[in-house]
């Protein structure tokens, strides 16, 4: 009977602690036009820029971005949080909500062993030149690392330019999940439209790995080991 009740305390004490970390999820604001406390409690009082609100979130949080351009480059710096527009679904607000580089490298950048739970969605993404590797420049509109894989659904990618990977560039061999989400009314590639996807990656056993875009009411990325 003391072994049961030993097993019954640890397991209210993992309960206790997974809703102490549930609890802790946030919402975290940003809007360019703020005038408040700027520290993302709320609307009235939220950072003006988006990698303020993702420099204070904490995992499992979500950075909400209101309408309005944002000159910026942003980094997600590893961490397991949503960074979304108010309504990624909504067209209007996805051109409506930009994140403009302004030519100063990658717009965003995933570099810290970000995982699908690293999550960009509903945001015009322009104005990229690239991360510089050895004189070459890599993702203009979204850089992913090695070993990153993060989650990039609803965004559309303009006038972002590198010498690889105009739009998107993820080195290594996990690939982001690049979607258009549950809704196929809102598909941002379309058959017969290119896509600018570069990838270098190989397996564990040296192959080349080649990510081919295929193009269906929305899209997916699938992998093919090339012995």
């Amino acid at each position: 009977m003391a072994s049961t009740g030993v097993r019954l305390l640890l397991i209210a004490a993992a309960l206790t602690i997974a809703s102490v970390y549930v609890a802790s999820a946030a919402d975290i604001y940003v809007d360019a036009s703020a005038t408040g406390a700027n520290n993302g409690s709320s609307w009235e009082d939220a950072f003006t820029t988006i990698q303020a609100g993702i420099s204070a979130a904490l995992p499992g949080d979500v950075v909400w971005v209101n309408r309005g351009v944002y000159n910026e480059n942003i980094d997600f710096l590893g961490k397991p949080i949503t960074v979304t527009s108010i309504d990624p679904l909504n067209p209007a607000v996805v051109a409506s909500t930009v994140i403009d580089g302004g030519g100063n490298g990658s717009v965003v950048k995933f570099v810290s062993g970000e995982s699908n739970d690293s999550v960009l969605t509903g945001f015009t993404i322009q104005n990229g030149t690239g991360t510089l590797i050895d004189g070459v420049t890599y993702g203009g509109g979204i850089y992913c690392g090695i070993g990153c894989s993060p989650t990039i659904r609803h965004n559309i990618i303009i006038n972002c330019t590198a010498d690889v990977g105009g739009a998107i560039y993820t080195r290594g061999n996990t690939p982001p999940q690049i979607t258009d989400g549950p809704s196929a009314s809102y598909p941002y590639a379309g058959k017969g439209e290119e896509i600018t996807l570069s990838v270098t990656a190989q397996d564990l056993d040296g192959d080349i790995l080649t990510y081919t875009w295929t193009p269906l009411d929305g899209g997916s990325i699938l992998v093919r080991d090339h012995p």
